[in-house]
């Protein structure tokens, strides 16, 4: 029996620590998120948003804007060929006001202002919101993308050494009901006896079964989100000892105190959202004509100068907006009220978290005192044993015991590891 758990722990150790040949291994967690990050198309998708907001980002001062154009005619006439060159400069300053020159080939020309008094718009305003929103959406998907992986991976290692802890039980449970069995048919066990072991062997094997589905979930989980296949990328499962030290890294790596609900990135945004509402507001006018101005200096080789002044006045039925503003009204209001419920709804998240961090903290200690007894009693069991005073099938009963024990601190750390690390999102 003895031979049978160390076949079974060897097989374990070999198949995550050697992985076959070709494949890229990941030895930590922290290789574990960063992998993932690297081969989700979300979070490349969320980069190039951002870079796109970048791009797009609008400026008060327009300069950036100017153009430079040159056209060229030719004419075949009568008298002769004609040629000619015109040049025209472009350069908005603001909204409201644009300089413009232009400059033929024989050296005449105009410079002059456009004034546009009443021009508006939320457009830099907007811009800087969609680039500071394309930051948060990109800072929130590699979070997201990092605790889903760990997650992942918690499971399926946790799931994967409780495989042979029910391995185990399954096999100790056969044992225990084929030397019932002999016992029985000696007239040394009653018949209910036999049936007990019976039924525990029989639960013990639809556990594995169930265990063996549970694990081949997690396993499609952890590779789903990690972009990748068994095929391609091999995960190490840590010890019990590793995944205490990664758990104290990380705590050391994060203050809880430094947390609030208002660092969190969907609180940022939803604020955000009102900002962008108002300023959409502000930029609807309910009268909003087209008032235009410019003056321009003409001048000729000659020195030759004319100066001329415009003014213009445009009204249609686009100039009002009574629907819109109201309607921008309505929407200002609906972006305060979700603003309103996102707040509230981060705020009790974020002390559920807080929460959390306590009650896994607890459960771990509580683990950890439950797998230092269950060592003792298995050391007393082997002194039993050596003594003569315990069987084989009792010392490895014990031996399972230490086992489940182990694996429930393993659970206890990985759960609390997952707290910590829901703790970034309000970092």
């Amino acid at each position: 029996m003895r031979k049978i758990i160390i076949v079974s722990f060897l097989s374990l150790i070999i198949l995550t620590a050697f992985p076959v040949f070709g494949e890229d291994i990941l030895s930590s967690l922290e290789e574990i998120a960063a992998f993932s990050v690297e081969h989700n198309s979300t979070y490349q998708s969320a980069k190039i948003d951002l870079l796109k907001a970048k791009d797009n980002k609008v400026g008060v001062l327009k300069v950036e804007n100017s153009s430079l154009s040159s056209e060229g005619n030719y004419n075949n006439l009568i008298t002769g060929n004609s040629f000619g060159l015109s040049s025209t400069l472009i350069v908005p300053i603001i909204d409201q006001i644009s300089l413009r020159g232009t400059l033929e080939d024989d050296l005449s020309g105009q410079i002059g202002i456009t004034l546009n008094p009443l021009s508006h718009s939320d457009s830099a305003v907007q811009s800087d919101i969609n680039l500071f929103n394309a930051m948060i959406s990109a800072e929130s998907t590699l979070i997201n993308i990092e605790i889903s992986a760990v997650t992942a991976a918690l499971n399926w290692m946790y799931t994967s050494r409780d495989i042979e802890v029910k391995k185990t039980a399954a096999e100790l449970a056969e044992i225990k009901y084929k030397e019932n069995k002999i016992r029985y048919d000696l007239d040394e066990l009653t018949l209910d006896n036999l049936q007990e072991s019976l039924i525990n062997w029989s639960e013990a094997r639809k556990a594995l079964l169930e265990n063996q589905q549970v694990l081949r979930v997690a396993k499609n989980n952890l590779y789903t989100v990690l972009g990748s296949g068994p095929e391609d990328i091999s995960v190490n499962i840590p010890d019990l000892n590793t995944l205490e030290k990664s758990l104290e890294i990380l705590k050391e790596n994060i203050d809880p105190d430094l947390g609030s609900p208002q660092k969190n990135n969907i609180y940022k945004t939803s604020f955000k959202n009102v900002e962008s509402s108002k300023a959409a507001l502000k930029s609807i006018w309910v009268f909003d004509p087209n008032l235009s101005a410019g003056t321009s200096l003409l001048f000729n080789p000659t020195g030759a100068m004319n100066f001329s002044v415009s003014v213009g006045l445009t009204l249609s039925s686009d100039s009002f907006n009574k629907t819109q503003k109201l309607i921008a009204e309505e929407e200002l209001q609906l972006s305060i009220i979700e603003a309103d419920q996102s707040r509230n709804n981060v705020e009790l998240e974020f002390e559920q978290v807080l929460e959390a961090l306590v009650s896994t903290e607890l459960n771990s200690e509580i683990s950890k005192l439950e797998y230092e007894q269950t060592k003792i009693i298995y050391a007393e069991a082997e002194l039993l044993k050596t003594l003569g005073d315990y069987s084989e099938i009792e010392l490895q009963e014990s031996k399972l015991s230490l086992m489940e024990a182990e694996n429930s601190l393993y659970r206890a750390i990985a759960d609390e590891y997952i707290a910590w690390l829901e703790l970034k999102k309000y970092m």
